[in-house]
């Protein structure tokens, strides 16, 4: 995990356990404070199966848009393996659709495989929008045996997560205003 706000992990240790419920504990996790575009920058290349991006809004502060911009695409592409894949956060795109667009755009640049989904969320009582992006592996044509028998041989516990729901993602239509 890579976070440039060291405060916010340390006040997120001591006030939120609910949210990260020991995670920072497990022993495959380290975390690295550090502007997150330098990180992916001064990667060696080729290190990660899967880079999840949660950062700022993209219309927020000048530091995080630079996560939703194409230079940091192209710098991903460089630090996923052949067939890793990166998903990003992308905000809301009924009520910020030129920033959602924008953010869309710019992954499209970059990785042939773009697929867009979007999950309610009760703790900011809109839906939030998601686009996950590789250059070999397409998401939405997983078959549920496929899914399921990944979760199984690598021991996945979930709760919210399943086969059934990753194919109702890739088939949602992402919400837009005209």
């Amino acid at each position: 995990m890579v976070d440039i706000d060291g405060e916010l992990i340390r006040y997120t240790k001591k006030y939120l356990p609910m949210m990260y419920k020991g995670s920072f504990n497990f022993s495959k996790v380290r975390v690295i404070i550090e502007d997150g575009f330098r990180y992916i920058s001064e990667s060696k290349g080729s290190e990660y199966d899967v880079v999840i991006i949660d950062a700022t809004d993209p219309y927020g502060p000048e530091i995080g848009r630079k996560l939703y911009s194409i230079e940091f695409y192209t710098l991903l592409v460089k630090t996923i393996k052949r067939d890793g894949i990166v998903v990003t956060q992308a905000d809301n795109s009924f009520h910020y659709r030129d920033v959602y667009l924008n953010v869309l755009h710019n992954i499209k640049k970059v990785f042939k495989i773009v697929r867009e989904y979007w999950v309610w969320r009760p703790l900011y009582s809109y839906a939030c929008n998601f686009i996950i992006a590789s250059n070999y592996l397409d998401l939405a044509k997983l078959a549920i045996s496929d899914i399921d028998k990944r979760l199984m041989d690598r021991d996945v516990k979930v709760k919210l997560y399943s086969s059934v729901v990753h194919q109702g993602l890739m088939k949602l239509g992402v919400i837009t205003r005209t």
